[in-house]
C-alpha cells in the first residue's frame, strides 16, 4: 500500500481526532510534544485532558508565538530546542511545520540547538512520561535510536511517531520498529503517516 494510501485511509478515518487524541490520560499525565510548531496537537491534548506538557520548538518564531499563546497555561513548558540523540548546534531551513535540518541549506538558514534527550530526561528528573508525540522531519530515527539505546524508551507509555520516509538512512522504520517490539506493542499504524507504540 503507497503512502497515498495511508494517508487518505488515515483520514478517511478522522484520524486527528480519534486515534491521535484517544489516550488513557488525566490532569497528572506528561506529555511531550516534540516538533511543537505552533502547538496545535498540545491545545488539542489540554483541552480534553488538561495534562502537563513539555513542548520542543528550536525555531525561535514559532517558540515566541507559542509562549505568548499559551501564557496562561502554567501546565505548559516550552523549550527552545529540539531534542535528538546527541548536544549540538545544527543549521535548519524554515519551512513552517516541514523545517528539517535534512532540507538542503542555501544562504537562508537558521542556527538551531539540539539537546541529548538523555540528558534533557535526567535534568528533568521525569521518572515516566505518559505520551511523547514525535514529528521532528525525519530526525526520529537518530533520536529513537537513542532512546532504545539509553533505556529512555522503558519510561514512555505511548509513543505516537510520524516517519519520513524521505529521509531514512542506514536506520530505517523497519530497524526502529524491531527494536520498539522489544518494549512496546503496536496499537494502531498509517504507514509513513502516523503510528502509536504502547509500552507492554
Amino acid at each position: 500500500m503507497t503512502n497515498a494510501h495511508e494517508v487518505q485511509r488515515f483520514f478517511s478515518d478522522y484520524g486527528d481526532t480519534t486515534v491521535r487524541l484517544n489516550y488513557d490520560l488525566n490532569e497528572n499525565s506528561i506529555v511531550f510534544d516534540l516538533g511543537f510548531y505552533m502547538g496545535d496537537f498540545t491545545e488539542k491534548i489540554i483541552n480534553k485532558y488538561d495534562c502537563f506538557v513539555y513542548g520542543y520548538e528550536p525555531i525561535q518564531k514559532y517558540y515566541d508565538a507559542s509562549l505568548h499563546k499559551f501564557q496562561n497555561n502554567p501546565k505548559i513548558k516550552i523549550f527552545n530546542y529540539g531534542l535528538g540523540n546527541c548536544t549540538e548546534t545544527v543549521k535548519i531551513v524554515d519551512s513552517a511545520d516541514s523545517s528539517s535540518i535534512y532540507q538542503e541549506i542555501f544562504d537562508d538558514f537558521i542556527v538551531i540547538n539540539i539537546v541529548d534527550i538523555s540528558d534533557e530526561i535526567s535534568n528533568l528528573k521525569i521518572e515516566k512520561i505518559d505520551l511523547m508525540k514525535i514529528n521532528i522531519e525525519g530526525s526520529e530515527y537518530t533520536l529513537l535510536d537513542r532512546m532504545i539505546k539509553s533505556g529512555i524508551i522503558g519510561i514512555v507509555d505511548n509513543l505516537q511517531i510520524q516517519f519520513h520516509k524521505e529521509h531514512e538512512t542506514e536506520i530505517t522504520r523497519d530497524y526502529i520498529q524491531s527494536h520498539l517490539k522489544n518494549t512496546h506493542n503496536l496499537t494502531y499504524n498509517y504507514t509513513y503517516v502516523w503510528e502509536n507504540w504502547k509500552l507492554k
